[in-house]
């Protein structure tokens, strides 16, 4: 994230690659192969808006592996923020004050 806002950019999508390890002698709901491999577990977060604020991505990274939970343990992770352009928007003079659409976007992630 830092160097993103370093060169005055943002996210609007990250995708976490997790690289798992699968184990034939323990029962697990994926396909196995013989003895020990190493299977992908990919995950794609999509936001509303472009963002540079880490905690909401960081939350919202910890919400959606809680919904959709690895199969096997963990042995590596990549996680890459994709950039993309900031979108500046100005507020109404007379219009009263909304969140940011990044933090909406994680109240109703934590609703459902």
């Amino acid at each position: 994230m830092e160097r993103l806002v370093e060169r005055s950019l943002a996210t609007d999508h990250i995708e976490i690659e997790l690289s798992l390890e699968v184990q034939s002698d323990i029962e697990i709901h994926a396909p196995l192969a013989c003895c020990s491999t190493l299977t992908t577990f990919l995950r794609t977060i999509k936001l509303p808006v472009p963002t540079q604020d880490a905690k909401i991505l960081l939350k919202l990274a910890q919400l959606d592996l809680a919904a959709h939970p690895p199969h096997a343990p963990v042995k590596k992770i990549k996680i890459e923020a994709v950039p993309a352009r900031i979108r500046f928007a100005q507020a109404g003079l007379f219009q009263p004050l909304a969140p940011e659409p990044a933090k909406l976007e994680l109240i109703s992630r934590c609703d459902t």
